[in-house]
């Protein structure tokens, strides 16, 4: 299964911050695959990355996809592109990393951020300073 970058860069931060033992595109309820599952204080989180280009259109399928793995126990969260609708039901964080462009890193920086955040996390991150290891920690894994 192939991962995009942005999926990556969460999946780094995750691991680093919260939950050194999170998974990537292992965890199965029914046909779905949940993109980032980790554990924090003894709650299930499962992640998911939403860029326009593969979500636009998709509000029915996530609203199912996000119900089976709530009633499975799990706190959703989505990190959406920008031009996304918001979904119900879920925690709705956006993340708008279209390009490795100053404009794009800058917000997805402050979307990661706000992630963290909830985690307790409040140190700053910056992807431009951590791509090498994001995808360092991406080939490691699939290797």
């Amino acid at each position: 299964m192939k991962t995009s970058v942005p999926e990556q860069t969460i999946f780094f931060y995750v691991k680093k911050f919260i939950d050194p033992f999170a998974t990537n595109n292992s965890v199965r309820i029914g046909c779905y695959t949940a993109d980032i599952v980790f554990c924090h204080k003894q709650q299930n989180y499962d992640v998911e990355y939403d860029a326009f280009s593969t979500h636009a259109g998709k509000v029915e399928a996530d609203v199912a996809r996000d119900k089976a793995f709530r009633e499975a126990g799990y706190t959703v969260i989505r990190m959406r592109d920008r031009n996304l609708p918001l979904l119900p039901d879920v925690i709705n964080i956006e993340f708008d990393f279209q390009d490795y462009r100053k404009p794009s890193i800058l917000r997805a920086n402050e979307g990661i951020n706000r992630f963290l955040s909830m985690f307790e996390c409040t140190e700053p991150v910056d992807i431009s300073h951590d791509l090498e290891s994001i995808r360092a920690l991406y080939r490691r894994k699939v290797s």
